[in-house]
């Protein structure tokens, strides 16, 4: 059986981010949400821990490489 994820990448906007989650994670067609914090130099990453759970996964990337390498992180996890 498929499982269809979604990868929300972050940067310095947890509220977005945040937003976006409270909008689909109740989204039944979603299996998993795995949010990346690019290295934020803010409190994103902080701000994002108390959507973890067994749907909402939460990570965050070894460094900030750009968009692309970001959502790779999320893809690769």
């Amino acid at each position: 059986m498929s499982r269809i994820s979604c990868i929300i990448l972050n940067y310095n906007d947890a509220p977005t981010t945040i937003s976006l989650v409270e909008r689909i994670k109740d989204y039944s067609l979603i299996d998993y949400i795995v949010l990346v914090d690019n290295c934020s130099t803010d409190d994103s990453w902080e701000q994002m821990q108390c959507y973890k759970s067994d749907k909402i996964h939460v990570i965050q990337s070894p460094r900030n490489s750009g968009y692309g390498f970001g959502n790779n992180v999320g893809l690769m996890y």
